[in-house]
This record gives structure tokens, C-alpha cells and sequence, in this order.
């Protein structure tokens, strides 16, 4: 799809400029993308179809950077809210896909590391990156203590805390943030009404059913 000079940036999700990108492999250079060129207003959608092997994953994997050490980007852009992020450094591509980019697999199996729990692997796009989801956790923290000062109009010690939160430049200790986003998991997991979301929390992916995983 051609370039749309009448969308502005701030309509814009996401924007693809001549995106070129070659594999790196024993058997010499595989092109794999040729000047792909996309936009995406906000509130769109947009899907890609295709054969197989045509670079419709390779695309979302440019997208999201999780591009494998073979691949090398020979030109092009790839823009959201106006960051390139082909020329960002790694931690703002991490920042980026704990805000702007969600990514669904296509099969759990595999997306879902085995040895490591349930919680584990859902909290862990929680803490790993707590610049990006530090108001979450705190607007998280602030009810826990509103239902405090509510059961208990007395507790001054809620009260100072929550005072605290209301602080400019206020943030989590690693161990308080975990605490957080322990709870907000337990939440996803009740609101996808699966049973005994704290149980499942320590369970491990294969001993989940397929429609659970």
C-alpha cells in the first residue's frame, strides 16, 4: 500500500517506509522483504494475507523487533507515534513493546516457555519494565489502599501512603512492584474466567489444556 501524504502522524498507528530485509544464511543472502510499504490509522485494522513464505510474519517480527541474529535490515522505516524504531537502541524497543506493541503468537506451545510458571511469564512484562508500567502498579497500589481507608477510616498509616502516591516522581521498590503486579496477573487470569486464577498462577504451561494456554 502506497504512502498517504493526507494522514497526519497523529493518526497514525503504525507506518512502514520501503522496508528491505535480507537473511543471512549458509546457502548465501535470502531477500526476504522488498520495499514494503504500509500505514495504519488508529482504530484500523489491517491484515496481511498471503502464501506461505511470502514475509507476512517476517513483517510483524520487523514490527515488534524480534527479528532473528541472521536478519539484517538493508533500509526503510518502521514508525509509530513518529519513533523509528529500526533506529532505537534495545531498551527502547523493550519500552515500546510494553506500550505500543501487543503480540499474539500463534501457537502457545511455543511462545510459552515450559520450565517457567504461569505468574512468572506474566508478571514478568509487569516488573521487567517498571518505567512503563509504573502508573498501572500504582493506580493498583492507591485502591488496595482505598479499600483500606474505606474498611477502616482510622488507618492512618493508608492514608500517609496514599498521600505518598499522590507525590510527584513517586516509584516502586523492586519487591513492592513484584507484589503488584503478582495481584494485577491473578486479575487478567480472573478476567479471562479461568478457575482458581491463583492456583494457576503457580502452575507450569504443560499442565494447562490447550484452551487454557
Amino acid at each position: 500500500m502506497a504512502s498517504n501524504p493526507t494522514i497526519s502522524d497523529s493518526a497514525q498507528a503504525l507506518r512502514i517506509e520501503d522496508l528491505r530485509l535480507v537473511f543471512h544464511t549458509y546457502a548465501g543472502e535470502v531477500k526476504a522483504l522488498d520495499g514494503i510499504r504500509l500505514e495504519v490509522k488508529k482504530g484500523e485494522i489491517l491484515g496481511l494475507v498471503g502464501e506461505s513464505g511470502c514475509g507476512k510474519s517476517v513483517t510483524a517480527l520487523a514490527i515488534a523487533g524480534l527479528l532473528p541474529e541472521n536478519a539484517e535490515v538493508v533500509s526503510g522505516a518502521v514508525m509509530i507515534d513518529g519513533r523509528d524504531l529500526l533506529h532505537m537502541s534495545k531498551n527502547d524497543v523493550r519500552d515500546a513493546r510494553s506500550k505500543d506493541i501487543a503480540f499474539v503468537f500463534q501457537d502457545p506451545m511455543t511462545y510459552l516457555n515450559p520450565v517457567i510458571s504461569v505468574g512468572s511469564q506474566l508478571t514478568e512484562a509487569l516488573t521487567d519494565n517498571k518505567k512503563a508500567h509504573m502508573e498501572m502498579l500504582l493506580q493498583l497500589k492507591a485502591k488496595g489502599l482505598d479499600q483500606r481507608i474505606k474498611a477502616d477510616p482510622s488507618d492512618l498509616k493508608a492514608k500517609q501512603e496514599r498521600e505518598r502516591l499522590n507525590s510527584p516522581g513517586t516509584k516502586l521498590g523492586g519487591r513492592e512492584a513484584s507484589k503488584l503486579a503478582r495481584l494485577k496477573a491473578i486479575e487478567y487470569l480472573n478476567l479471562v474466567r479461568l478457575p482458581e486464577p491463583e492456583r494457576i498462577f503457580k502452575m507450569y504451561p504443560f499442565e494447562l489444556s490447550g484452551g487454557m494456554r
